[in-house]
């Protein structure tokens, strides 16, 4: 199950990160985007780099976090078709984990752990979910700002709510509804205990309609026994087409 919430996670983040005069409308410009990748040959390439920072009475902790996503269409460039590598790190201690697409198998190493899984996973699927969307009413929540390098696509929550709403809306493009709907009831758990300070996602996307960068921030703050503890999660993006797809070495992978 954790395996496949991560995999959930991964084609989730492609499904978001890839969709991402008169000012066009940001379900205009992801359609585009979408058009483009799907005429491009080329690997996709998703940096996240970031942080989880929790603050209490002076004390500061910080928890980076690096994260890689790449995708490709295995008619064209081969197999692996998605790879997915995830580090943490903590006062010295680490975890990592990686896991990829290849041949109908979901593999993934964990710290060590090694696993390996049928999956009924299509080449293709990422691009047909993206044909399936319903553009207009998934980035009906985004703001559009025109720069002088492209666009800008803003969405802001002021509260849980809102931020279970734009879950809900990509419920409309992504088949595990399950995950969708676990990481939506902990948003309103999260209402209940915890106040959401700030909730802000950027997409950047060049003036040829190709997603270039982003940033992801959420700030939180509660208060228990008359302490302020505060909590922030952010993630800076960067989008490329210029690297090799990343391959695990599975020539000994013994379960």
């Amino acid at each position: 199950m954790k395996k496949k919430l991560f995999l959930s996670f991964a084609l989730l983040a492609s499904l978001l990160l890839g969709g991402c005069g008169k000012t066009e409308t940001a379900a205009e410009i992801m359609s585009k985007v979408q058009a483009n990748q799907q005429k491009n040959e080329a690997v996709q390439t998703y940096k996240m780099d970031g942080k989880i920072k929790m603050a209490a009475e002076g004390m500061t902790l910080d928890f980076p976090i690096i994260m890689t996503i790449q995708s490709q269409p295995a008619d064209k460039q081969g197999e692996p078709v998605l790879y997915f590598d995830l580090s943490l790190s903590f006062m010295g201690q680490s975890m990592n984990m990686k896991s990829c697409v290849q041949d109908q198998m979901l593999y993934t190493e964990s710290d060590g752990e090694r696993s390996r899984e049928p999956i009924d996973y299509n080449p293709e699927s990422v691009a047909e979910l993206q044909q399936e969307m319903d553009l207009k009413k998934l980035y009906s929540v985004f703001t559009v700002k025109k720069t002088d390098n492209g666009y800008d696509l803003n969405f802001e929550a002021k509260d849980y709510g809102e931020l279970a709403e734009l879950i809900s809306l990509l419920g409309n493009a992504e088949t595990d509804v399950e995950a969708l709907e676990q990481m939506k009831e902990q948003f309103q758990t999260l209402e209940e205990t915890t106040t959401l300070e700030q909730c802000k996602v950027n997409f950047q996307i060049s003036k040829n309609y190709q997603m270039t960068g982003g940033v992801i921030l959420i700030e939180t703050s509660a208060v228990e026994e008359g302490m302020t503890m505060n909590l922030s999660f952010e993630l800076n993006l960067t989008v490329s087409t210029d690297l090799p797809m990343t391959e695990m070495d599975l020539s000994n992978w013994v379960i």
